[in-house]
């Protein structure tokens, strides 16, 4: 359906200030959440192929008390989202997951 990869344009878009509009030309931080795909192996070469700039470009993850990553849970975790999305300055959240009715 291409809704990761509309995910992956629009962060390389808004991480490069190539996006068209207000911030045309002014390069944003782009906070990315991927329940599925690996970091490493599929995204980071899909944002490179996307001429993304990756230092503007980061994942979010949750850490529990026992240093385990584990899956994002809204609303649970909205306060840990919340904090990130200020402290970095975050222009753009993508939510990328595959939908299961």
């Amino acid at each position: 359906m291409g809704k990761s990869s509309f995910g992956i344009t629009l962060a390389a878009l808004v991480s490069t200030g190539r996006l068209p509009g207000a911030w045309d030309g002014t390069p944003r931080n782009v906070l990315y959440v991927a329940i599925e795909d690996s970091w490493a192996h599929t995204l980071v070469p899909r944002l490179m192929a996307a001429e993304a700039n990756l230092c503007r470009i980061g994942r979010f993850e949750v850490v529990s008390d026992s240093d385990a990553v584990a899956t994002l849970s809204l609303p649970h975790d909205n306060d840990l989202f919340e904090a990130a999305i200020t402290e970095h300055e975050v222009a753009l959240v993508v939510l990328d997951r595959s939908c299961r009715l």
